[in-house]
């Protein structure tokens, strides 16, 4: 008998075992940054030439703008009304204060807004790590200090309610509210402050869970570097947030995602419809603006890390970042709009392909067969 009439007989007998199987799955999938520990920021403060806000010790102004309306002056005072820091800026950019060598904080001019000749801007912190490795066991709590940096802050605690071995239950006390949340194990967890009128420090308080157990919780507990909670418009200004009501004016952020070169994304604006397409995708990236019925209104282009506001359609485009090597061209956009705005979906298509090899193309008797299964998804759609 041959070894191959052997092997038919064998077979007939004894099953062959797949002894390992490898299983790699590789998907493209749109940006997805890991977690880090950011900024704290108060956002959409809307000042007109000459007015102001206070921030802790601190005033900011905008105090003059050149005659094109693209670039602001902003001017910071110390409590005394002496001069700190005062810097021309383009929308996009920011100052920092007191100084470029330990900032306590950035003003970024997010941008202007021409037809009522005010501006926006947002007040950036660092969170700063205000104590690591804080253990507090189950239906213990934790107070923040009652200064950091030389700052005081509010009387915030933090209790642990029940833990588990990769989450917690807390419940955070500020001085207007209680808050409860799980966080898991490797997760941060933000809350933010509010201040006067509508406006809020966000994050102010940040929670990273380094470690649970059924008994205790381990935290790295954060703050914004300047931690202050004294926040408030000029007198007689009609700076403030964007009004509740729906306004002509770009102030509300109704898009923060992706776009793929060649990728249209319509906008309804109070009934009226716009699209808004990607042409080229680089430091400088190209956009047109189409009307209802497909014609080109504006072609433009937009600078990394600056915005471009429309005067065809009450509009800006923020280009945050790009990515021009890949395979797949695309860039990460904010786009605000008024508010009642609404963006449609992108709809996206996966592009699976299955590939399968095995570890030998022949096979013996009592020998050990691998398959390796390679799955991997090249379109531009999640592969869920």
């Amino acid at each position: 008998m041959n070894l191959g009439n052997k092997l038919v007989e064998e077979k007939k007998m004894k099953k062959l075992s797949l002894i390992m199987m490898s299983l790699l799955i590789f998907s493209l999938v749109p940006y997805a940054e890991s977690a880090s520990v950011g900024k704290a920021s108060i956002d959409q403060i809307m000042l007109g030439l000459g007015e102001s806000a206070t921030f802790g010790d601190y005033k900011i102004q905008f105090a003059d703008v050149d005659q094109s309306w693209t670039q602001a002056l902003i001017k910071v005072y110390a409590k005394d009304g002496s001069l700190v820091t005062s810097k021309v800026l383009p929308t996009g950019y920011s100052l920092p204060v007191p100084d470029n060598t330990n900032p306590l904080f950035h003003v970024r001019l997010a941008w202007i807004v021409r037809n009522n000749q005010k501006i926006l801007i947002s007040l950036e912190s660092d969170l700063e790590l205000v104590e690591g490795d804080v253990q507090i066991n189950k239906n213990d709590a934790y107070n923040l200090p009652y200064k950091f940096n030389d700052v005081v802050i509010p009387a915030i605690k933090v209790k642990v309610t029940n833990t588990y071995e990769d989450k917690a239950n807390v419940q955070i006390t500020l001085p207007y509210d209680t808050i409860t949340a799980t966080i898991f194990e490797g997760a941060y967890y933000g809350v933010p402050y509010k201040l006067n009128g509508d406006f809020e420090y966000s994050p102010y308080l940040y929670l990273y869970l380094k470690n649970a157990t059924t008994s205790y919780a381990v935290f790295d507990v954060y703050l914004p570097k300047y931690p202050t909670t004294v926040f408030q418009l000029g007198e007689g200004g009609t700076g403030g947030t964007i009004p509740s009501t729906p306004g002509a004016e770009p102030t509300e952020l109704v898009y923060n995602d992706i776009m793929y070169e060649g990728e249209n994304l319509t906008i309804d604006i109070n009934g009226t419809e716009y699209a808004l397409g990607l042409n080229t995708v680089g430091y400088y990236s190209s956009f047109t603006l189409f009307d209802e019925n497909n014609n080109p209104l504006k072609s433009f282009e937009v600078k990394k890390g600056t915005g471009y506001e429309l005067s065809e359609a009450p509009l800006v485009v923020e280009l945050i970042k790009y990515e021009s090597e890949s395979m797949y061209k695309r860039v990460y956009l904010r786009l605000y709009a008024p508010r009642g705005t609404e963006v449609a979906p992108i709809v996206r298509d996966p592009k699976i392909e299955v590939s399968v090899s095995t570890s030998s193309t022949e096979l013996l008797l009592n020998d050990e067969l691998l398959v390796f299964i390679n799955v991997e998804n090249s379109g531009r759609g999640r592969a869920d």
